[in-house]
């Protein structure tokens, strides 16, 4: 549950920094977006033209080869490669001299001596943008310029499509200079083979003679020498397989009555052979028996009818083993007959191979292998020479690599791409309060002050008794109705419920540094506290920088130092103010030698003295640091009240200020932040304050207190005030 709380109060503490640095924010914003205006206005305009082209593998509009459509095999390498050649050297050159952009551009940069190719050939590489269509074969052709200004409209549409029709040149007369060197190359590769055919047609010739093979065996049939004995041989191995596929059926069929008895094996024999006499038997054996079945039951095994049926039972059986037996007997035999004639081929065709290996080593090896190196020679010459002439006629097609789809067309005035107003405003507004707030938080980083409650309590280790908002007035003269009279209750009413001043009345109000707000401060504690009932005495003891005397509007002197000097009494500096039960002493006028009067047993006399008149006295110290006069009020007095102005200084102040009430031996109650902005950097308060502010109060009287005594019921007067309050 604590760590929710932690990470809540983490984002609140970002927000809390936005709003108490919006002022920078908004001004860098601000800034930044005028500026980002004042740029935009004054940036030439940027106007675009596209030409969008389908590119394609250049090739005849009406092919005369069957080769496949180049097209179908779409290859991205290839695809690439041309979004490459449309930037290239090449073209831009081109593009560069058809147009005169050279001149054009060196008129734009406004140089006398002109510029060179390459430089007019870098700022056409900048000023085009070659982007694909995605899944497409189509490329966009973007052309974007701002200089010359009376012409820079028509230049990016004639450039844009001057790019377009340079490419198609290039790759018509590129892929033209390639496929007729080509060409030429293939005529020189037909006569090299031409060459080598007639050669090895001689050399055929002469192996033909040499080794006495006929013409009639050669081209018989069609064939080569060796034609006749080749079909032989395939004739034979033809039979040889046929007759292995019936010896094989024969012995399946065989094999396959072995282990069959009864029913079965008549029924099978009858499938094999296809014999009907075996199909009659056995119906007339399932007849029998069936018969014999109804019989005897019914009449007994020595009927003479059932004596007669079983004779004709047995006489079937006899005759059906007799079928089986030859059945068998025929399968046998037709085995062997097939297994006989497979010996006999497969002798027939062995012999036949080993003649025929014997005859092809000796005469026909070397004329085959001439033979089948003439005809590769020959189809490859025929190859080169047909593709020789289907390219030389695809070279006389008109041919269209690319094909446009869209023109560049110039245009409008008010139809440029860049700079776009509503734009550059938006991205200088986020560009704006991204700098503003980081540099918001890098402000905040580098500022060491305190900057909320939480700072004091974990680093100075001591309670906020109050926290005091910006603008407020002094209440002497703004009175109860001020808004901000209840934030001094408060703290005056923390600083009674502590249980370090307890029955204390000498509060001394220092502060680290100068100018946090610590006489204010405590002028106006002392006004609601005089208001409240307790008899209340404003002692300046800020003898170096008074400021007391300046608040109320009276004389400086005489005052404590006076006192201290022996040249008054207490009685005669201590004044009435015109709020009832709060009394003033000012400081006195300084010298050299009133230096270190406060830290003399004079000034032990004169708190005593005064706490015995008062309920509530109200030292104003001069700051901690740097003062020995504060050390030695602290010490002497029952506590101390610590201001620290928001913002203003380092911690490191307030902790040393903190360490050095310690280190005298002070009583240190507890803090009070000054000058703090409700609004911005602690709204949980100004909530607060404000539905405080709108209750109705009534105005507190308290008794007119004699100077120099307490008057009875001031007791009763200051109790009355504490209940009030924390009612």
């Amino acid at each position: 549950m604590e760590d929710i709380f932690l990470d809540s109060r983490h984002f609140l503490d970002y927000w809390r920094v936005i709003r108490a640095r919006k002022e920078t924010i908004i001004a860098v914003a601000l800034t930044i977006t005028i500026a980002g205006w004042l740029v935009t206005v004054s940036l030439p305009k940027v106007y675009s033209a596209s030409t969008k082209i389908q590119v394609s593998h250049v090739r005849p509009d009406v092919p005369v080869s069957e080769m496949p459509d180049p097209d179908m095999y779409y290859s991205t390498i290839w695809f690439k490669t041309q979004l490459e050649v449309l930037k290239s050297q090449l073209v831009l050159d081109k593009v560069i001299q058809d147009l005169n952009l050279q001149d054009r551009f060196a008129q734009a940069r406004k140089a006398a001596g002109g510029i060179t190719l390459a430089d007019a050939r870098v700022e056409l590489e900048r000023n085009i943008r070659i982007k694909p269509q995605i899944d497409t074969s189509v490329i966009e052709i973007e052309v974007r310029r701002n200089r010359p200004q009376d012409t820079v409209r028509k230049d990016v549409a004639n450039i844009a499509n001057q790019i377009a029709n340079t490419y198609l040149e290039v790759s018509t007369e590129t892929v033209r200079d390639r496929t007729e060197h080509g060409v030429n190359a293939l005529d020189g590769e037909t006569q090299k083979y031409n060459k080598l055919v007639l050669e090895k047609e001689k050399a055929v010739e002469d192996l033909r003679s040499k080794l006495s093979i006929s013409l009639l065996a050669k081209y018989r049939g069609g064939g080569n020498a060796s034609m006749l004995e080749q079909i032989r041989l395939t004739d034979l191995e033809d039979f040889r397989n046929r007759a292995l596929q019936t010896m094989q059926d024969k012995e399946m069929r065989l094999k396959r009555v072995e282990n069959l008895e009864g029913d079965e094996l008549l029924y099978t024999l009858q499938f094999l052979l296809g014999d009907g006499s075996l199909g009659s038997l056995r119906r007339q054996l399932t007849d029998a028996r069936l018969k014999l079945q109804e019989m005897e039951p019914t009449r007994g095994e020595r009927h003479p009818d059932v004596v007669q049926q079983k004779a004709v039972l047995d006489e079937l059986n006899r005759e059906i083993a007799a079928a089986v037996t030859g059945a068998r007997s025929a399968l046998q035999a037709d085995y062997d007959i097939a297994k006989k004639n497979y010996e006999a081929m497969d002798r027939e065709l062995s012999t036949e191979k080993t003649a025929d290996i014997e005859n092809s080593r000796d005469r026909y090896l070397l004329f085959f292998k001439a033979e089948e190196e003439l005809e590769d020679l020959k189809k490859l010459r025929d190859r080169i020479k047909m593709r020789a002439i289907e390219e030389r006629i695809d070279m006389g097609l008109p041919q269209s690599p690319i094909k446009v789809l869209s023109y560049a067309e110039e245009p409008g005035e008010n139809e440029h791409v860049a700079p776009i107003l509503p734009v550059n405003l938006l991205l200088s507004v986020f560009l704006g309060l991204c700098c503003g707030i980081g540099l918001a938080f890098f402000v905040e980083y580098m500022d060491t002050s305190v900057k909320n409650i939480e700072d004091i309590e974990r680093l100075i280790s001591v309670p906020v008794l109050g926290v005091i908002p910006q603008k407020v007035k002094l209440l002497l003269d703004a009175g109860d109705d001020s808004p901000h009279a209840e934030a001094y209750r408060v703290l005056r009413t923390n600083m009674q419920f502590s249980k370090r001043l307890g029955r204390g009345k000498a509060v001394c109000i220092t502060s680290g540094g100068a100018g946090e707000g610590k006489s204010f401060t405590l002028s106006n504690l002392a006004y609601v506290t005089a208001r409240l009932g307790d008899r209340v005495l404003i002692v300046d003891s800020d003898m170096r920088r008074p400021k007391q005397h300046k608040l109320l509007g009276v004389s400086v002197e005489p005052g404590l130092v006076d006192v201290l000097m022996g040249k008054a009494k207490i009685e005669e500096v201590i004044r009435e103010t015109p709020v009832p039960n709060l009394y003033f002493m000012a400081s006195g006028k300084a010298t050299v030698a009133t230096t270190g009067l406060l830290d003399t047993d004079r000034m032990s006399d004169v708190i005593d003295y005064l706490k015995g008149q008062f309920d509530v006295i109200y030292f104003d110290a001069p700051p901690i640091i740097g003062v020995s006069d504060a050390s030695v009020l602290v010490s002497r007095l029952d506590a101390v009240l610590m201001v620290i102005q928001h913002r203003s200084y380092p911690r490191d102040v307030s902790y040393r200020a903190k360490k050095l009430i310690e280190n005298v031996g002070g009583n240190l109650l507890g803090v009070v932040l000054n000058n703090i902005n409700l609004a911005k950097d602690y709204s949980h308060y100004y909530s607060m304050y404000g539905s405080a502010y709108g209750i109705g109060r009534q105005k507190r009287v308290a008794a007119p207190v004699v100077a120099g005594a307490v008057k009875p019921g001031a007791e009763e007067a200051h109790e009355a005030a504490s209940g009030s309050e924390k009612t």
